[in-house]
């Protein structure tokens, strides 16, 4: 008998049973059938998560992943942070949305910075 869950899309961990994807280290979980998350994003600076709350990569899993469970994020931006990781960078509890202008290692240490920087790219948006 083998484990419950299984890598599968994007790397990330399915759970056999459920068929979802435990992204954020289990903040959420993709729901693939439904192309949706079953709860809203909690890093919406309105609380509800936006226009769709439960979106899964902006209605575009083909050319953007959401490894965080929190933003979008496009190739290069996962290449800057895998290139981070090589550099030993801690980012693991960064938010993706900080890739839109160039990496800055304060900015992924501080939390705060983080979520105001989503915050004004969501109001952008």
């Amino acid at each position: 008998m083998g484990s419950p869950w299984e890598l599968r899309y994007a790397g990330r961990l399915r759970d056999r049973i459920t068929c979802a994807y435990a992204l954020g280290n289990g903040y959420r979980y993709l729901l693939p059938a439904l192309m949706r998350f079953n709860a809203p994003d909690d890093d919406s600076p309105f609380g509800s998560g936006g226009l769709n709350p439960r979106a899964y990569c902006a209605d575009d899993p083909v050319n953007l992943t959401d490894p965080g469970g929190h933003a979008p994020i496009g190739a290069v931006q996962r290449f800057a942070l895998d290139v981070a990781r090589l550099a030993g960078v801690d980012i693991e509890g960064a938010h993706p949305a900080i890739l839109a202008r160039p990496l800055d290692t304060a900015d992924i240490v501080r939390e705060e910075t983080v979520r105001n920087h989503a915050a004004a790219r969501i109001q952008k948006a």
